[in-house]
Parts: structure tokens; sequence; C-alpha cells
């Protein structure tokens, strides 16, 4: 065998017990054992039932009062939210909400003649921290 031959032995063997070991690990025992919602499942008598999304959601009971309940406290923390919040922080949330990039919230609140002073990019992040520490709070205290 030539010193080559050898070299390609050993690198076979070491990539061969490479995949032994990983197939008797878990990582990938999900990928393995799952079954694809668009495949048929098979009953003993032979007929075919397909598998819908439908069949694995929880079913909704329809309570419009919950859901009404759920609104009405999302609104409530909402506001609360707001009460706290400083005028630079509510341009910025409104701004964020309509997709704008920090640069664009900083020109849009600079050329307003909401605020006097100037605010660069930076003054727009500080803001946004500022404001998701300030809804981490409303939502310990008032939350569920």
């Amino acid at each position: 065998m030539s010193p080559f031959d050898k070299f390609a032995m050993l690198c076979i063997r070491r990539h061969l017990s490479t995949k032994l070991k990983s197939s008797h690990q878990n990582k990938s025992k999900v990928l393995n054992t799952s079954v694809s919602l668009d495949q048929n499942r098979g009953n003993s008598d032979g007929s075919n039932d397909v598998v819908f999304l439908s069949d694995i959601l929880p079913k909704t009971d329809g309570d419009i009062l919950s859901e009404l309940n759920t609104h009405t406290h999302t609104q409530y923390l909402f506001n609360k939210l707001w009460e706290r919040l400083s005028q630079l922080e509510k341009n910025v949330l409104v701004l964020y909400n309509q997709g704008l990039s920090y640069q664009k919230i900083s020109k849009r609140i600079n050329d307003s003649n909401i605020v006097k002073e100037k605010y660069d990019i930076k003054s727009v992040d500080n803001a946004l921290s500022r404001l998701k520490g300030k809804a981490r709070d409303v939502y310990k205290k008032y939350g569920k």
C-alpha cells in the first residue's frame, strides 16, 4: 500500500465512524421520524384520509367574550405604557410601527415642529431601548 492509500483508508474509516456515531444521536430524530402534513394517512380498511392542518391545531370554542377580554386587556396595557412614555418615545414608537428605519425616524422627527432639539440615529435607538424597558415594566406590573 502506498502512503496515500493508507491516508485514504484512515479518512474513510474516520468518516464512517463519525456517521455511525451521529446516527445514534437524537439531534436529527425529529427530522427522521416526522410525517409530512400533505402525506395521506392509511387506515386499516384501505381508505386514505388526508391530514389537514385543522386536524392538528387545537379547536377554539369561539368564545367572543374571552376574545374581547383579551383585546381589552391588551388595550389597557398599551394605555398604561403610553402614559409612561416621553414625547420623543411616543413619536419614535409611532414612526417605528410604520416600518421606518432609524435614519428615517430621525429625519422625520428633526423635520417636524414637534421637537426643538435635533436627534440622531443613536437617540432613536436609545428611545427604543427605553421604550422596551418601560414596556417590560408595564407588563410585569399589569400583565396577566
